[in-house]
């Protein structure tokens, strides 16, 4: 499987990354156990980069997979959350720490990003998460976003100094 580095606080990460969406109540409903399955397979074929959010309220299943593949601790765990002040952030990254099993976060990301207002909205949130990787508690700190003035919001944000490790922009 070929790797890349999406960060120099990562390890290297496959290519192809498991959206974990599909396997949430939102979208395949929920079979904890085969869903686990599937995910523990790609692991052991080299995917090796697991995306989720809070929102998809799958972080169970993403524990029982990593419980069933011996060399879990090697893949990446990208989550999400729309928390905006530092009360939701801290309570969204406890939870996605208690439930995935996982005492560090490799990516921790602001969800759906629209713009640079929309960042400055969430900046308390950020704010918490860039702390928390000063700790070692997140390994890096990112944005997604399904448009292109949320990257250049991005940019923007890193003139003034607040710089993201990772930034997922939609691509179809």
């Amino acid at each position: 499987m070929e790797k890349v580095i999406l960060s120099p606080r990562l390890p290297e990460v496959s290519r192809l990354a498991f959206g974990s969406l599909t396997l949430s109540p939102l979208q395949a409903g929920r079979d904890i156990e085969r869903d686990a399955e599937v995910l523990s397979y790609a692991f052991s074929r080299g995917v090796n980069f697991v995306d989720t959010a809070k929102y998809y309220n799958n972080y169970p299943l993403l524990r029982r997979a990593f419980e069933k593949f011996s060399g879990s601790d090697a893949v990446v765990l990208s989550t999400k959350s729309y928390a905006y002040v530092r009360a939701t952030a801290e309570e969204s990254l406890e939870e996605a720490r208690r439930e995935t099993g996982r005492d560090v976060i490799d990516i921790f990301m602001l969800h759906e990003q629209e713009s640079y207002d929309t960042l400055r909205g969430h900046m308390e949130a950020l704010e918490y998460f860039l702390e928390c990787r000063e700790k070692g508690i997140i390994r890096a700190v990112g944005a997604s976003m399904h448009h292109v003035a949320a990257l250049k919001g991005v940019l923007k944000l890193a003139e003034q100094g607040v710089k993201l490790d990772v930034v997922h922009p939609i691509y179809n």
